[in-house]
């Protein structure tokens, strides 16, 4: 509104001001109030756009589907982003597909790669090779999915390494 009236009042001193009816200053300063205008008008509109990123930055979204542990914070707290020290507002677990996380004692693993080796078993470290398991009431290992990720060492404190079941479908 403030910009609309000085255009106005400025296209009127261009045309008092070439017939001379008002002075190279009266000029001046309705130039300069137009172009304060324009700056107030941009300035107020970075504004708006700075609130839009900043409404952006408060909405979490979580890169899996799955479901929410309890709400750690609840509307209203002060909450810190980041990567250090950053506010936890709750955990996510994937549904499907589920990780099952397990350990193989060395001399399971050295079996495998030398079944490798051989060329008697692709190694899983490259491979999604097929695993089956049953969970702890369960008989006949009735769910089956594929090694997704198997560390690179072994714990030699415990003996063991660290491997990764990705199950196909939820349980």
């Amino acid at each position: 509104m403030r910009l609309d009236l000085t255009k106005k009042e400025l296209t009127r001193a261009q045309r008092l001001f070439k017939s001379h009816a008002i002075s190279e200053e009266a000029f001046d300063i309705r130039t300069k109030e137009k172009h304060e205008a324009t700056a107030a008008l941009r300035g107020a509109k970075a504004l708006v756009e700075s609130a839009k990123l900043n409404v952006q930055f408060t909405r979490v979204k979580a890169p899996i589907t799955g479901r929410i542990s309890r709400a750690l914070v609840t509307e209203g707290n002060l909450v810190s982003g980041g990567t250090a020290g950053s506010t936890l507002l709750t955990t996510i677990v994937s549904l499907d597909p589920i990780h099952f996380y397990f350990t193989a004692d060395e001399r399971a693993v050295l079996r495998y790669l030398r079944l490798d080796k051989a060329g008697a078993r692709p190694s899983s470290q490259d491979n999604p090779n097929p695993v089956r398991l049953q969970l702890a009431d369960e008989q006949g290992f009735p769910h089956q999915g594929h090694m997704d990720f198997v560390d690179n060492r072994i714990d030699q404190a415990a003996q063991w390494m660290v491997l990764t079941l990705m199950s196909l479908a939820n349980l």
